[in-house]
């Protein structure tokens, strides 16, 4: 669908293009309408890095980013910067944000925007976005997460620079790749399972290479960047609900690669954390 959707948006804009006066190439004008010309210029630009006010984030943004950040030049600003400075392209802006991308409700996204693309935050053209952590959980598991998800941002914003697909679709909802998993020994965090997973649904998913630890032992042993090895991390918000998104994700601990990344929405019947569906998807890529 995403595919037919592009495709017909790239055949109106030629068709635009060549019924305006002057002679304007319809091709170039066809490529003004997607999301990859559109970016194309990020890496020229100044990345402003929005501080929050909260102390211990603000700390990890400035580590992280001096460690990641390679794909533009970069500064770092306060929110009333960001107020003054979002309608102006001369910049795109690396924030946390809440309530705010994908139905996120409680939850804070790490997020990279576009300068001058929109008045207001809502409007604002989104590079790429991921689930950090809970709003109110700052200073928990997403703190262990917070340089691989920027990593994996700034790879997502690379992606998305070179193929509009990539760019709209954003983070495949799927197995990353095949060989990222096979052999690999899974640690699940015994809190990032949902509660719908049985003893019996464990009896027989979870053969000699997976493993169901507490979520201490598991950021451990990502943080050792133990080889052949990949972990579990889930955001959801504090209180889920019924309508609200959960967010499930595997990393290899030595690569620091995202191999596994779904969401979906909480119900009766699908509670918050990797639900069978996500288990049976990853043990028979082992």
């Amino acid at each position: 669908m995403k595919k037919l959707l592009l495709f017909t948006v790239s055949c109106l804009a030629v068709l635009l293009a060549a019924s305006l006066p002057g002679g304007m190439d319809a091709s170039a004008q066809a490529k003004i309408e997607t999301k990859k010309f559109k970016i194309a210029d990020l890496p020229s630009k100044t990345v402003k890095v929005v501080l929050t006010g909260n102390a211990f984030l603000d700390g990890l943004l400035r580590e992280e980013v001096r460690r990641v950040w390679t794909l533009s030049p970069y500064e770092y600003c306060t929110e009333a910067d960001f107020d003054q400075l979002k309608g102006d392209d001369a910049y795109y802006f690396l924030r946390i944000v809440s309530d705010r991308f994908q139905g996120g409700d409680g939850i804070d996204m790490l997020t990279l925007l576009k300068g001058g693309s929109g008045d207001t935050l809502a409007d604002m053209l989104e590079v790429a976005t991921l689930p950090l952590c809970a709003s109110d959980e700052a200073g928990g598991r997403g703190a262990v997460y917070f340089g691989i998800l920027l990593e994996t941002l700034q790879a997502q914003a690379e992606r998305a620079m070179d193929s509009d697909i990539r760019g709209y679709m954003g983070i495949p909802p799927t197995l990353w790749m095949g060989s990222a998993v096979k052999g690999k020994t899974l640690l699940l965090a015994e809190s990032d399972l949902s509660i719908s997973v049985t003893e019996v649904d464990r009896n027989k998913l979870f053969g000699e290479k997976v493993f169901v630890l507490d979520e201490d032992e598991v950021d451990a042993r990502f943080q050792s960047g133990e080889e052949g090895i990949l972990v579990s991390y889930c955001v959801t918000s504090d209180d889920p609900s019924n309508g609200s998104w959960c967010f499930k994700m595997l990393f290899d601990a030595k690569t620091r690669e995202l191999v596994y990344f779904r969401r979906h929405k909480i119900n009766s019947t699908r509670p918050a954390g990797f639900l069978v569906k996500d288990l049976r998807k990853i043990t028979d890529a082992q």
